[in-house]
């Protein structure tokens, strides 16, 4: 369990669970309510090889913030900056979810997975996120590639993400690492209960009709 950390300016991933083999199950593993922002990846995973499977992973609340934006990025014979970093991994894998998460900012994709085959994104579970990134492909998935703008046609092609939306957080101070919602953000009740009942600052949950998307919850009335 890694929760209600603050990862900031790391050369390689703030988050990760990764093996080369020989036959390693990784399983039982959740990341919720963390808050991280200038890494090269927010979040990296792959296991290898077909022996090994992964299964009951969780990636929940998190508020993913300027991938490769860090000191970093220029440092890296391959600066990339990407908030899901899937590699080619072709353990098996299912029960993997990723739910109500802020992706905001890439310097090259928000999600990366150019290696994998419809079905292995089909075992994912991807729901309830809020993405924003305004220039360059935000998803590199299997052989496709879609800009912020091509969202939906991601959404139909991959029968994925139904709730999930596209739009600026409006974090309330992000100069100031304040990433809270600020009143008119669209991650406020627009989260699925998981079950969570404290945030990132042990607020309680929900403040609204629903929780929140993020690491936070509203903090209005």
């Amino acid at each position: 369990l890694v929760e209600r950390c603050r990862l900031w300016e790391i050369y390689d991933t703030a988050l990760t669970n990764q093996s080369s083999g020989p036959s390693t199950p990784q399983y039982n593993i959740t990341y919720r309510h963390n808050v991280i922002w200038n890494c090269e990846y927010s979040f990296e995973y792959w296991n290898r090889p077909e022996a090994s499977t992964t299964h009951h992973i969780y990636f929940d609340n998190n508020t993913c913030v300027n991938a490769g934006h860090g000191w970093g990025h220029t440092q890296r014979a391959d600066p990339s900056g990407r908030h899901l970093c899937f590699y080619n991994s072709p353990a098996t894998l299912n029960t993997f979810y990723v739910r109500n998460n802020i992706f905001y900012e890439a310097k090259k994709n928000a999600f990366y997975a150019p290696a994998w085959t419809p079905d292995q994104l089909h075992a994912l579970t991807l729901d309830h996120n809020l993405w924003y990134q305004a220039e360059g492909m935000m998803m590199a998935v299997a052989s496709d590639t879609y800009p912020m703008a091509s969202f939906a046609e991601y959404q139909q092609t991959w029968n994925t993400e139904a709730h999930s939306r596209i739009g600026n957080p409006l974090f309330i101070n992000a100069a100031h690492l304040d990433f809270r919602p600020a009143p008119g953000s669209p991650c406020i009740d627009a989260g699925m209960d998981l079950g969570y009942t404290t945030d990132h600052d042990g607020k309680t949950i929900p403040r609204g009709d629903a929780p929140d998307i993020g690491a936070f919850e509203r903090t209005d009335g």
